[in-house]
């Protein structure tokens, strides 16, 4: 009883005494009195910006750019000149104990402009930028090319030079917020503009909006943050009743609301603040996640920053070395654990301060030159497509260079529950996360006046309340808000949770919870629960009706627990793996390779788990090749504390976050211990993801990470061979509906990065040193592998001699693939839950004879088969059941994650198995043959005669002195075409012209066969230095001579038109000099092109050229040609069922939502162009086979202009065999000074894996990441570029897409690149949408691109001139070569026809064709066919 009655004093105490608060500023104070349901009239706005050269400093312990650039309004300039004048770094010889702190300038900050929704812009640029001409460029439309900021083609550059000006001419035509970059310099290296912070954003806010300062109140010109005020709609309601209210889902289009725009910069290397302090155990050892200080990678000098802000762990490390070193700290904390910690180290250098519930947008913007980033926000959602409620609720989301978006939180600042605390933001890729790419959301409880401080002693800042909503209570001293009732201590470690022992009884014995003082009682909710004590709103218990459905409370028993998990049966394991693990389902010796599946923890929606996390780590690990000892020695010592971090469902994040963020408490239970974490299922979000956050950088890549199905409400789960068996966990299941439908359940969950080990203790594909941050490891998926590597060295032991690439699927060859291979019978629905574990690449799904609908919560969006993944990103697929019987290959389809064996099979049955109970609706699964009419319609029949064969591809054409061929292409060549109901074939002239893509057409009900002939050479080799892959197999050259041909989406049997030799299929390649008929039927319009590819050698023919596309158009719609990159399509007035709807891709979901209203003749001719984007080329110069273009080390520093003296750009520096002698490991396992000697440093046998010790297998031959090895290029063409030259050659080889002005353009987008990693393309001048862009209806970048996606983009074509069409990747694709131009003009010619018969029924002719595809080749006559503005015209209804 005593300490209730202490309690009860201390409360009374407290009411008395209280605390004086300045009050809440009023309406009037915060705009001046302004009414503000009168919007602002359309303005013309004028903004004086200056492009500078500014030291930046991205954090407090002096990291900094000192060649840092900035675009700064006018009025900022002398005080940022002031700056950096006074600007001193730390001496070269400062410590982290001697080292100043620096004072983080708010002026040094992207610049960010707004506009409202039909506005405009002139802006006055003046470029005080030495060395190079700069250009501001936004990625919108409606301007001229004049106003493009760049210099693309036969534009006149519009770009200011150094000491010179510029204006610009901006149209805000579309809400939303738009990429600003320098686009006179579209390189990304040190010597380059982007790089170094010369980006910004525009920001269109909605009509007649007004924007302040969240902290003044006051107008603003720019700024990162802004309350933006819309006007108030005539009857508008706000929501001033009740701040503890519950808030909607969305705010009102009329509400205010706190923006925040957060930039995403990468790569920039950075000069120290100071000499990073030691490891506490001596001897330069490294330590978890940081490495060793005097050895460090090229990611140890760099940055990944948003906002010009980074906070990386090395610094923070440091300090906290200091401390053990000085006897200050007072509790164990290693590695990454404390990284976010305000109580350690106080607030980062980017925090968003907001009231509970206020509503709040987030404008993301990539502004990097190189890395597709994931953003994550902890505890809020939004949709996945901006204003659509039917989309699916998401909380991570990929974003390439130049991309940018809008989020708006569900529910407002700290969603559903009103979770007040620090709420961290940030890139999901670890390395990256790392490197400092984060940020803290703040969300109060109290009012914040200025007379509070933080517990560091630190202002806290005056935030004013939006005028629409009430004010948040005052602070008082029982009641202090957030984060002052937390009993923490500055410069420790963050303090762990309270437990309510008043109302909750004694803190549970075994749990790592502590007594609760009175002030944090008093700052719970009226119902705190374990796991939820903070948030404004309890979680419903059992019982509680929401929104028509019960909640139910469901516990588990969550285990962490290291095991040895086995890869395959090749041996490949990770003696330290870390898991979860139902407690009463744990199973596996800790020692012994054991096959494990990652946790896959179902629960329905409606449900609130209640998840025990208990901690059963080893207190100790040793060092391997890729981490550190955790411990590493006693005097840096561990409580190894683990959490339970999870996505999408509602939780508090003072209670349940897994982590340690900001001033929140430690959500984590030490080694021995446990807590409690509580998360509501409100939502039926498809599956959400869970995993570690407090040592996420070293346990995550090692397999602690899971996935959490939330199944419809009421259903249930069983084993999928016996439905009689419940089930909780899995891969795989079958599962009931409330309504008595059931669905197949698969699980798919690709992880990289991962350690492993051969039998021998061989490491597979290991760091420089322990702890580095390199790309390192293995993929994996459900923690299993196939790799090929393994099966080429088990065929040549069986056989003796290399097998055809085309057999390394082939189960009756190998036998099943060890990774899952999951069954189910035709016409079964499946639900495909999709996801990505760890750690930092991006990958592609691919399911080949399925299809789903992109947004699995609305039926009407586009049927794909592909989907990009990220870390933490997540999605469920609905695939209903057209697809055929046989063996399905679903697998991740770069090259890397193929070649390590992310690959598996959906075995669909063609009879009955004992096995495989049928699920009750769909008790006669083979009584249906719905996947495909009945038989072939000679009506509605296309074919296409087509060749492969070897040829030499001409990539660059001699432009700019370059010859970068490929003497070992490989090409899909039309030789013929038939059209339904005819028996006539058309002969196409392709064959003596430099090749391009194969591009064919078809409409929507009709039969394509293609009839493909094998006439490659037979005697093919792989070429030397071609791209690698991790874990090569370098002498392994064989190359099928076989061919196939694969199309995606498409309805067709599995067994006999896949074109993949795959399980016990048949084997459907084509043996040379055989043809082979693949027939596929296009039953659907489906908003984007397909996907063509070769599938007998994976490893050689797509890189080398066999691909393609197969377009197929919407009835209504006819070509002027069936082949080719580029053609015009015509509306027939005939087909009385058109709808415009089709063509606009409302129906589709193709390019959803931005479309203006538009009339039946704007639609009567559209030009179509087709984009066939590669990467992962070989290629040679002057078609040399013993001269190959050599991979670009993007970490060379180049001269101003990025090129060498000879104005070729300069490839990867030699090997640095120095480097072997730093890794122990390399010695230890691999015995390197044995076989060296013994093979005088040729490469050693495979057999015995001694091939991975050589030095081309650990980087050091090659010091390209294999991700980013091989040329890049579009359609058989690549234009390498540099500076100053950049995109004005006006003849590039890479197509000129040709336009007529007014007139609409659809792009076709097929990505059949090679390598994992995701890119952007951006069209300058023109916006479209698409669904797969969550966010601004309107952008003029396609984003996180990766193999096999695909998109379609439809815009008008308003403005005269060139127009980039580029990648966004500014590192590499576009230096390259990856660009090309959208050449609009005023007019039109005709040109000479050479083939008459070529055209389709009731239409012309095709035209001359010096390219083999229709393309008119005015870099050949341009001048003599120029007209009044000195461009070539194109023919309304010839070729392009």
């Amino acid at each position: 009883m005593l300490l209730p009655c202490i309690t009860r004093l201390w409360l009374l105490f407290y009411s008395i005494v209280g605390i004086n608060a300045r009050p809440a500023a009023n309406l009037d104070d915060d705009l001046g009195g302004i009414d503000l349901t009168v919007p602002i009239e359309r303005q013309h706005r004028h903004y004086d910006v200056v492009a500078l050269e500014i030291p930046i400093v991205f954090n407090i312990y002096g990291d900094h750019d000192p060649d840092g650039l900035m675009f700064a309004l006018k009025e900022n300039e002398q005080a940022l000149k002031h700056y950096a004048k006074s600007f001193v770094p730390n001496p070269s010889d400062a410590t982290s104990r001697t080292a100043r702190r620096f004072e983080l300038n708010p002026l040094v900050r992207p610049l960010v402009l707004r506009c409202n929704l039909h506005d405009s812009i002139t802006i006055h640029l003046e470029n005080q930028v030495q060395k190079h001409s700069v250009g501001m460029h936004v990625a919108l439309d409606g301007h001229d090319v004049e106003s493009d900021g760049s210099a693309v083609g036969r534009n006149r550059p519009s770009l200011a030079p150094p000491g010179g000006r510029y204006e610009y001419h901006w149209q805000c035509g579309h809400e939303g917020v738009f990429h600003i970059g320098d686009a006179g310099n579209l390189g990304g290296r040190e010597n380059d503009t982007n790089l170094h912070g010369l980006f910004g954003a525009l920001v269109v806010e909605p009509f007649g909006s007004r924007w302040t300062h969240p902290h003044t109140g006051k107008p603003i010109r720019d700024g990162l943050t802004a309350d933006i005020h819309p006007p108030k709609r005539s009857g508008y309601q706000n929501f001033k009743a009740d701040f503890f209210r519950d808030e909607p889902e969305l705010p009102d289009p009329s509400a205010s609301f706190r923006e925040h725009v957060t930039i995403f910069h990468d790569e920039a290397k950075v000069k120290r603040g100071f000499k990073l302090t030691d490891n506490p155990c001596g001897n330069g050892r490294p330590v978890s996640s940081v490495g060793i200080p005097n050895l460090q990678t090229d990611d140890d000098e760099a940055v990944h920053a948003i906002n010009y802000r980074s906070d990386p762990l090395r610094n923070r490390q440091s300090d906290i070395f200091d401390r053990i070193n000085n006897g200050t700290l007072k509790r164990p904390v290693f590695g990454e654990e404390q990284h976010h910690s305000s109580w350690m180290h106080g607030d980062p250098g980017l925090v968003y301060t907001n009231y509970a519930g206020d509503p709040a947008k987030f404008r993301v913007v990539h502004g990097g030159v190189k890395e597709t980033h994931v953003f994550h926000w902890h505890v809020h959602q939004w949709y996945a497509v901006e204003g659509k409620t039917d989309s699916p609720i998401i909380d991570s989301f990929s974003l390439s260079p130049q991309w940018a978006t809008t989020f708006t939180a569900l529910y407002g600042a700290g969603s559903r529950l009103k979770s007040i605390g620090d709420v961290i933001f940030h890139c999901h890729l670890y390395p990256h996360f790392t490197l400092g790419m984060w940020g803290i959301f703040r969300v109060f409880d109290k009012l914040q006046d200025g007379s509070q401080r933080y517990p560091d002693g630190r202002q806290i800042e005056p935030l004013l309340v939006l005028p629409d909503r009430q004010s948040p209570p005052h602070p008082t001293a029982l009641r202090p808000g957030f984060p002052n009732f937390i009993p923490g201590e500055f410069r420790q470690k963050s303090p762990r949770i309270g437990w309510p022992e008043e109302t909750l009884g004694p803190v549970p014995e075994g749990s790592d919870y502590r007594p609760a003082n009175p002030i944090e009682v008093a700052a719970m909710n009226f119902n705190p629960q374990p796991g939820n004590f903070w948030a404004i709103h309890p979680t419903p218990q059992t019982g509680f009706m929401d929104r028509g459905l019960p909640v139910r409370e469901v516990t588990h028993n969550v285990s962490a627990v290291n095991k040895d998990i086995l890869f395959n049966n090749y041996g490949w394991h990770d003696p330290n793996g870390h898991l979860y693990q139902i407690e009463e389902e744990e199973f596996g010796d800790r020692h012994t390779p054991t096959p494990y599946d990652p946790l896959i923890l179902r629960g329905n929606h409606g449900d609130v788990l209640v998840n025990t996390i208990k901690n059963k780590f080893d207190t100790f690990l040793p060092e391997d090749a890729f981490e550190a000892a955790v411990p590493d020695c006693p005097q840096h010592p561990t409580e190894g504390e683990v959490g339970l971090h999870v996505h999408l469902v509602k939780f508090d994040v003072l209670s349940s976050d897994g982590a340690a963020v900001g001033w929140n408490y430690m959500s984590g239970a030490r080694f021995g211990r446990y807590y409690i974490a509580r998360w509501w299922a409100d939502e039926e979000f498809g599956h959400v993801f869970f995993h570690d956050h407090l040592f996420p950088q070293t346990r995550q890549k090692r397999g602690l990470y899971a996935m959490a199905p939330i199944e419809p409400f009421g259903a249930e789960a069983f084993l999928n061979n016996n439905l009689a068996q419940r089930t909780l966990t899995g891969v795989q299941a079958a599962v009931r509906k409330p309504d008595g439908e059931w669905f197949r359940e698969i699980v798919q969950f690709v992880a990289d990065q991962h350690p492993a080990f051969t039998r021998a203790g061989i490491p597979l594909n290991p760091p420089p040193f322990p702890s580095a941050l390199n790309d390192n490891g293995i993929m994996v998926v459900n923690y299993k592998s196939e790799p090929f590597r393994e099966r080429i060295k088990r065929f040549r032991r069986e056989h003796h001699e290399e097998p055809d690439p085309r057999l390394l699927m082939d189960s009756k060859v190998f036998g099943d693939p060890f990774t899952t291979v999951y069954h189910t019978y035709p016409n079964d629905t499946i639900r495909l839950r999709i996801g990505q574990g760890s750690h930092e690449e991006s990958h592609s799904f691919n399911a080949y004879g399925f299809r789903w609908h992109d947004l699995f919560t609305d039926p009407k969006s586009r049927l794909v088969d592909q989907q990009i993944l990220g870390i933490s990103k997540a999605f469920t697929k609905i695939i209903d059941g057209d697809y055929s019987p046989g063996d399905h290959l679903v697998y991740w389809r770069a090259i890397d994650d193929t070649w390590l064996g992310c690959w598996s099979l959906v075995r669909v049955f063609d009879k009955l198995k004992a096995e495989l109970p049928v699920l009750p609706s769909n008790p006669a699964p083979f009584n249906s043959t719905a996947f495909l009419p009945p038989k072939v319609d000679p009506s509605r029949h296309r074919e296409y005669r087509v060749i492969a064969e070897t040829r030499l591809i001409d990539y660059t054409e001699g432009f700019l002195g370059q010859s970068w061929k490929d003497p070992f292409g490989l090409v899909y060549r039309l030789e013929a075409y038939k059209e339904p109901g005819t028996d006539v074939w058309v002969p196409v002239a392709q064959k003596d012209k430099n090749p391009e893509p194969l591009v064919i057409r078809a409409l929507v009900g009709e039969f394509v066969t293609v009839w493909l002939t094998n006439d490659i050479r037979r005697d093919l080799v792989a070429e030397k230095h071609r791209p690698q892959v991790p874990v090569d197999l370098l002498n392994f050259r064989k190359v099928s001579n076989h061919v196939s041909i694969h199309a995606d989406i498409v309805l067709f049997d599995t067994r006999t038109d896949d074109g993949t030799n795959v399980g016990f299929n048949p084997d459907q390649t084509v043996p040379p000099g055989e043809t082979r008929a693949f027939t596929w039927f296009a039953d659907q319009f489906y908003g984007s092109p397909i996907v063509l590819q070769d599938q007998a050698d994976f490893r050689n023919h797509r890189h080398h050229g066999l691909i393609g596309a197969l377009i197929v158009l919407p009835e209504g719609w006819l070509p002027d040609r069936w082949y080719g990159q580029q053609a015009t399509l015509k509306r027939v007035w005939s087909v009385g069922h058109f709808d415009d709807g089709d063509i606009r891709f409302h129906q589709a979901g193709g390019a959803m939502g931005f479309h203006p209203r538009v009339d039946d003749k704007d639609f009567f001719i559209m030009d179509e162009h087709v984009i066939v984007l590669q990467d992962g080329l070989r290629l040679f110069n002057r078609g040399n086979p013993k001269d190959p273009i050599k991979d670009i080390d993007l970490n060379v520093t180049r001269d101003a202009d990025n090129k060498k003296p000879d104005g070729v750009l300069a490839p990867a520096e030699p090997p640095n065999n120095t480097e072997l002698v730093r890794n122990p490991f390399f010695f230890k396992f691999c015995n390197i000074s044995e076989w060296m000697k013994d093979h005088h440093g040729t490469l050693p046998p495979s057999d015995k894996d001694l091939d991975l010790c050589h030095p081309d297998m650990r980087r050091f031959g090659n010091k390209v990441d294999p991700e980013e090895q091989g040329q890049k290029g579009m359609n058989y063409r690549s234009a390498p570029t540099f500076g100053p030259i950049w995109l004005q050659p006006d003849h590039p080889p890479t197509p000129i897409w040709h336009a007529v002005k007014g007139r609409f353009q659809m792009f076709h987008m097929v990505a059949t690149n090679d390598k994992p990693r995701a890119i952007s393309l951006h069209v300058h001048g023109h916006v479209f949408s698409e669904i797969e862009n969550a966010g601004s209806l309107a952008t003029g970048v396609d984003n996180a691109i990766n193999p096999g996606r695909t998109e379609t983009f439809v815009f008008r074509a308003e403005k005269e001139g060139d127009w980039a069409v580029r990648a966004g990747n500014l590192r590499s694709h576009v230096m390259e070569g990856m660009w090309s131009i959208l050449r609009v003009s005023a007019k039109q010619v005709d040109f000479p026809r050479e083939f008459v018969n070529e055209a389709p029924h009731g239409h012309d002719g095709g035209g001359d064709d010096d390219h083999g595809d229709g393309q008119h080749d005015d870099r050949k006559d341009h001048d003599e066919k120029a007209g009044a503005h000195g461009h070539a015209y194109v023919h309304i209804s010839g070729h392009k």
